[in-house]
């Protein structure tokens, strides 16, 4: 299994259910994709989700950012998702506002998984070097959990 093996990269103990677990992104008209990702946070967490939302300042000057759907309804969309998928998930959203600015996952030293796409990983590894430069070498290194 390919994404058991991406996780064992960063922790020989992986392990697949977490009580805090981390996933974000833009999640703009839910498609396969971003309810594979979701779907997989809500599976492999027994706890609590700390969701990460791209806010509509920050996909101003995307392009067709216009046509993206407003930060609001994506939020509803997701969590809805989510909690249909494991209703006994507290989903706890948080705006991203800033890629320089640090996610929950770096910050929270409960969290301890994020689910990425194979296309986010390298936003996993940002988040990994933050959540070291935040928290200390010691702080247990993310299960990047990759779905895709």
């Amino acid at each position: 299994n390919n994404n058991a093996y991406v996780s064992a990269y960063y922790n020989e103990n992986v392990s697949f259910a977490h009580e805090v677990l981390a996933v974000g992104g833009t999640f703009d008209r839910l498609h396969a994709g971003h309810r594979l990702l979701l779907s997989a946070a809500a599976v492999t967490c027994t706890s609590k989700v700390l969701m990460g939302i791209a806010t509509d300042e920050l996909l101003a000057n995307k392009t067709n950012g216009d046509l993206i759907a407003r930060y609001d309804e994506r939020v509803n969309d997701a969590r809805s998702y989510l909690q249909s998928v494991n209703p006994k998930l507290e989903v706890v959203v948080g705006p991203l506002s800033d890629p320089k600015e640090p996610p929950a996952a770096a910050t929270d030293a409960s969290c301890t998984g994020l689910v990425v796409s194979a296309e986010t990983l390298d936003g996993g590894h940002a988040v990994q070097r933050m959540r070291r430069e935040i928290l200390g070498d010691g702080v247990q290194p993310l299960d990047l959990i990759v779905v895709g």
